[in-house]
């Protein structure tokens, strides 16, 4: 299951990188918008890989898991957004560094809850 939690994690890390870097590079958009944009994307991609591959967990209803999964990706999506801010505002590293960083502090943390509640068999 680790295994597959974390291509899933590879995945919606990667449609993340590439909305932040194409809204950031391309769009002109501030950065931590363009992250939490990312964040966003990446975490819906997610929600559907791990609700339907990784934990095949379709016995509870939908919106309930979509409800818990809400609950850890605001918590994510905190650690993301204020992680790349302080790096690269204050560190002064570059955004796309401080957002791998802070996207490391986030997956244990994500792990450790779909595990344990959004996803957890009844």
């Amino acid at each position: 299951m680790l295994l597959k939690i974390q291509m899933a994690s590879v995945i919606s890390t990667g449609v993340d990188f590439c909305t932040t870097f194409v809204l950031t590079k391309f769009a002109g958009i501030w950065y931590v918008a363009s992250s939490v944009t990312g964040t966003t994307v990446g975490g819906v991609v997610n929600f559907l890989i791990c609700r339907n591959i990784v934990f095949k967990s379709k016995n509870q209803k939908i919106i309930i898991q979509a409800l818990k999964y809400l609950g850890v990706w605001l918590l994510n999506l905190f650690v993301n957004s204020t992680g790349i801010y302080l790096f690269t505002e204050f560190l002064k590293v570059d955004y796309l560094i401080s957002k791998v960083i802070a996207s490391i502090a986030g997956f244990f943390i994500n792990y450790y809850l779909q595990k344990n509640i959004v996803f957890k068999s009844c």
